[in-house]
């Protein structure tokens, strides 16, 4: 057996300073062992070229036989010695798919960036999900539409916060319905915004609940429009605040009637001035109870006359109250008869005065009998000739005194009539000294009795004279000692 000697540090050093070695050769053919022939034909090591003469006689001694046969020629040039454990600067060559979990959790946004969207469409739920917020910010539109549902599936909420508006564009109906409703806590008002109303249509209302007030701030008018019913239906108070006003103009009548009530109660006085007449006339009474009076007080004409009689009959008194005079204007006669008779209890003046003329025919005793002094106090003249006899016969001693004299004067003989006595009683002298001779003919004997000896003698001769026998008869005897002769004269010229 041959010996092999150890190559000395110099040879070595030479050798992994990258000198080849040439191909390895006897010598010279082998002879029988001993001797000056065994030892002049032992087999030799062929120096490369190049080799200086005391490197190739060391390599000659330390190897005196043949190397062994597919010895490489040449080292290579750079040896790794272990598994990479942190990302190179420059991007990786293979696949993202193939990338380890580790490395995955390393990946910057300018490194993801650089990916091809073939290759972030090999990326399942699990690697997706390794990546970190910080490089999720790096992915383009491209990319984001290259992503799998299934894919999709794997995002946190964290994960959805780090992705660019501009990606978002490209996120289809598919992918959005593939999001976990979890994650939909992550999206904010930029990206939600961003969304197409394509893929908008198909949001789940399991992952409408999910999505924070502030995100909703970023839906469009467009985008809002084709939110389903069901979905709609999710929206909380919080949620609802949130809306741009200007987004409200797209929501369909049965958008706004799956609303739930409570969610109502959160909208504010610009949104509302945003809802259109055909959305409103979805809103269903329940719901319509729910809404801000602060809200309620933005209500413009076109608004009100949407109404269902039915839903507006819902109105609380302070939201009754709280309707602006101009819309108060178009009040139709079967709204005004469907409120209840307490809302009258918040009518202010000016909404009184805004009435028209045909609707206040409509008014019942209950409801003329609910409106303050200081409401009543505004009715006009034109309003109280349209008063039905019913609902002056609800009109009290106390609204009485604080009408205008020229209203009161304005009534016709049947509403005369009607007027309770005790009611009538209460006029005051400015009133009854306008009272026309025509009005005073339809003065009842049992209002006449009521009136106080005072207020009697207030009367003028012409309006004694007006009165019926009847009730120029039914005077008391304090009454007609309250008169002076000729006031007793003409009242005795009519019994």
């Amino acid at each position: 057996m041959v010996a092999t000697a150890f190559v000395s540090g110099a040879l070595l050093a030479s050798i992994a300073s990258g000198v080849a070695l040439a191909s390895v050769k006897n010598a010279m053919p082998a002879v029988p062992f001993g001797g000056e022939a065994a030892v002049a034909g032992t087999p030799r090591v062929e120096c490369p070229p190049g080799l200086p003469a005391d490197l190739c006689t060391q390599l000659q001694a330390a190897v005196p036989g043949d190397l062994p046969s597919g010895m490489p020629t040449a080292l290579p040039s750079g040896m790794p010695t272990a598994a990479p454990t942190v990302l190179p600067t420059t991007m990786p060559t293979g696949p993202i798919a193939g990338l380890p979990s580790e490395l995955l959790a390393q990946l910057t946004a300018t490194q993801f960036a650089k990916y091809e969207p073939a290759q972030i469409a090999d990326m399942t739920s699990a690697q997706l999900g390794q990546l970190s917020p910080e490089s999720l910010a790096g992915m383009t539109p491209a990319q984001l539409a290259a992503i799998t549902p299934n894919a999709m599936g794997g995002l946190t909420a964290t994960q959805i916060a780090g992705f660019p508006p501009t990606a978002m564009a490209k996120l289809t109906k598919e992918q959005l319905q593939a999001i976990s409703p979890h994650a939909m806590e992550g999206l904010t008002a930029g990206q939600l915004g961003s969304i197409p109303p394509t893929a908008i249509a198909s949001l789940t209302p399991a992952q409408l609940v999910y999505a924070s007030p502030g995100a909703l701030a970023g839906l469009s008018a467009e985008q809002l429009g084709v939110f389903t019913p069901e979905a709609i239906a999710q929206l909380s108070a919080d949620q609802i605040l949130y809306l741009q006003p200007q987004a409200m103009t797209r929501l369909s009548s049965e958008q706004v009637n799956a609303i739930v009530p409570s969610a109502l109660a959160g909208m504010s006085p610009e949104q509302f001035a945003y809802l259109g007449p055909k959305t409103l006339a979805g809103v269903k009474a329940v719901q319509f109870s729910r809404i801000p009076s602060a809200a309620l007080a933005m209500m413009q004409p076109n608004q009100l006359k949407a109404l269902t009689d039915k839903t507006f009959a819902a109105l609380t008194p302070d939201q009754f109250g709280a309707l602006p005079p101009a819309a108060i204007a178009y009040i139709k006669g079967d709204q005004l008869s469907a409120v209840p008779n307490k809302d009258f209890s918040s009518m202010r003046p000016e909404q009184l005065a805004s009435l028209k003329v045909q609707v206040m025919a409509r008014f019942m005793p209950g409801q003329v009998a609910e409106l303050s002094p200081a409401t009543i106090a505004a009715m006009q003249a034109s309003q109280m000739k349209k008063l039905i006899p019913a609902a002056i016969n609800g009109i009290s001693a106390t609204q009485l005194v604080v009408l205008p004299p020229q209203t009161l004067a304005a009534m016709k003989p049947a509403q005369v009539s009607a007027m309770r006595p005790p009611t009538m009683a209460a006029m005051t002298p400015p009133q009854l000294q306008l009272l026309p001779e025509k009005w005073v003919k339809y003065i009842t004997p049992s209002q006449v009795r009521e009136f106080s000896p005072g207020l009697v003698s207030r009367m003028s001769l012409s309006q004694l004279r007006a009165m019926s026998g009847a009730t120029a008869s039914s005077f008391t005897p304090a009454q007609q000692n309250a008169l002076t002769l000729a006031q007793n004269l003409a009242l005795s010229g009519v019994r």
